[in-house]
């Protein structure tokens, strides 16, 4: 069930984004660089993979979402907007894997291959202007 109002400010929730995210816009986000980097590159791969448009995976919002929300389970993924059954059937052990990977500073989760603009061990995530690693 989304909560109308925002997790951060508790002021009210409006636009569908807002709701997805469970804050506003302008109010601080608490995701990892790295974290968010790798399930970009995940959901990038993946969209590739099945010939869909990276949304069809997760939208942005979603995926800003589960990089918040660091669900680690199957219930607490499919808590955040956007994650139906399917999804969650679907995704959830890439997601779980990356969102590991993420804390651990690691590369590749486990069966995953992140290609080329996977974060080094060790380094810092660069972002392009699009929000991808660069």
């Amino acid at each position: 069930k989304l909560s109308l109002t925002c997790r951060v400010c508790g002021g009210p929730l409006a636009a569908g984004a807002e709701l997805k995210l469970g804050r506003h816009a302008d109010c601080p986000s608490s995701y990892d660089e790295r974290t968010w980097a790798l399930l970009r590159e995940w959901r990038r791969q993946e969209a590739s993979d099945a010939g869909l448009p990276a949304f069809c995976v997760f939208t942005d919002a979603t995926l800003m979402a589960i990089a918040e929300a660091r669900p680690s389970d199957e219930r607490g993924l499919r808590a955040i907007a956007g994650v139906g059954r399917s999804k969650a059937d679907k995704y959830a052990d890439a997601v779980f894997g990356i969102l590991q990977a993420g804390a651990a500073g690691s590369v590749v989760p486990a069966g995953q291959e992140l290609g080329e603009h996977a974060a080094e061990p060790g380094g810092d995530v660069q972002l392009g202007e699009d929000g991808d690693p660069a």
